[in-house]
């Protein structure tokens, strides 16, 4: 997993960034991650490459995939990211890891796998999820379960409340696997399919990655501009209110 900036030397940003993002690089907690920094202007074909056309740029890499940081310049920032990204890209479902996610910003993805159905291919669905996964990592929070299990270790609160299912949502044999969008005090969407396709999975998330409200950032602007046919920004002061009390 490495972790690369590319940068310009006349550029007063990138100046500014390099000592937080050399604290980066020596934080004991980050030290699964190599760090590196590319003068973009002395390496034009690899800025060129890597379609960095602002400074700095930040992304990460692993294996074939390449992540673009959309976090705020700070060390607090980038190590949250960092750290997601030591992370398992899907994390076996439980209430704690759920509850970690869950907020009004954020639209989780859960895997069902519906494991008492002889007819699916369960290792078609896996891959295309674990590739759905490492596409869209560390932004988006993804969790895979077995049907079976959700009965045996889930209490009915957990299902209802956080995620909006009940016990018996595969009471049938012959039920699909499923894929459901979860955010707070928004009914669920599903994508169902005996036999998943990777095409369609990736349409599924870009379509609802997005919660109603989300908080905005310096990176995901352009992600919101991309990907949403329109959206309202609400400035809100974020300064604590003073009582007369």
């Amino acid at each position: 997993l490495w972790n690369l900036e590319f940068y310009a030397p006349w550029c007063g940003h990138c100046k500014k960034f390099a000592p937080i993002y050399e604290e980066a690089s020596n934080d004991p907690e980050l030290q699964g991650i190599k760090f590196g920094a590319i003068d973009a202007t002395s390496q034009k074909e690899l800025a060129k490459k890597f379609e960095v056309s602002r400074f700095p740029t930040v992304k990460f890499f692993e294996h074939d995939n390449e992540y673009k940081y959309t976090g705020a310049r700070t060390a607090e920032s980038l190590k949250k990211t960092g750290l997601k990204m030591l992370e398992p890209a899907i994390k076996t479902l439980s209430m704690d890891a759920f509850n970690a996610h869950y907020n009004r910003f954020t639209v989780s993805f859960v895997y069902i796998a519906n494991d008492v159905n002889t007819k699916i291919d369960h290792k078609i669905n896996d891959d295309a999820f674990d590739e759905l996964a490492m596409k869209f990592r560390p932004e988006i929070p993804f969790f895979s379960v077995k049907s079976s299990e959700l009965k045996q270790n889930y209490k009915s609160e957990f299902l209802h409340d956080k995620l909006q299912l009940d016990k018996d949502v595969f009471s049938s044999s012959d039920a699909s696997s499923m894929l459901l969008a979860v955010t707070p005090s928004v009914a669920n969407v599903k994508y169902d399919a005996l036999q998943w396709s990777t095409l369609e999975l990736e349409e599924f998330v870009e379509t609802h990655r997005f919660a109603p409200l989300i908080e905005l950032r310096i990176g995901n602007y352009r992600e919101l501009v991309d990907n949403c046919d329109y959206f309202t920004i609400v400035f809100v002061d974020g300064s604590p209110t003073m009582s007369n009390d």
